[in-house]
């Protein structure tokens, strides 16, 4: 009779992680990595444009990457694009809380649902 050895836990990147924990990758974090973005809290889409940092691989990935990828990520860009452009035509708006908190664990979302006043242009 053999001697049946089970491993408790794997090794990832030196790190030990017990079995059945669940191992998850968090976006938000690798879109405000340190090294290679400056002010991170401040909203400015132009931190991701491809001729402002070196290595652009990984560093802004929404919808996944590889064989796993969104498979509606261009719908959901084409239809991102067309609401923007219909609110920004057609409403004014502005946040209802000047100062709303955000939960970044499992995901980010603000605490008050972040709600919008919005009033139809004339």
């Amino acid at each position: 009779m053999g001697i049946i050895t089970r491993t408790l836990f794997y090794i990832l990147q030196g790190y030990q992680v017990p079995e059945g924990w669940t191992v998850t990758y968090g976006i938000k974090e690798t879109h405000e990595t340190d090294g290679y973005f400056t002010d991170k809290g401040t909203f400015n889409p132009d931190r991701w444009d491809e001729s402002t940092i070196a290595d652009t691989q990984f560093k802004y990935i929404p919808f996944g990457g590889g064989k796993r990828a969104c498979a509606g990520k261009d719908l959901a860009r084409i239809m991102m694009k067309i609401f923007a452009l219909e609110l920004v035509q057609t409403c004014h708006w502005k946040l209802a809380n000047d100062n709303t908190q955000f939960v970044n664990f499992p995901l980010p979302y603000p605490t008050d649902n972040l709600p919008l006043v919005l009033s139809k242009r004339v």
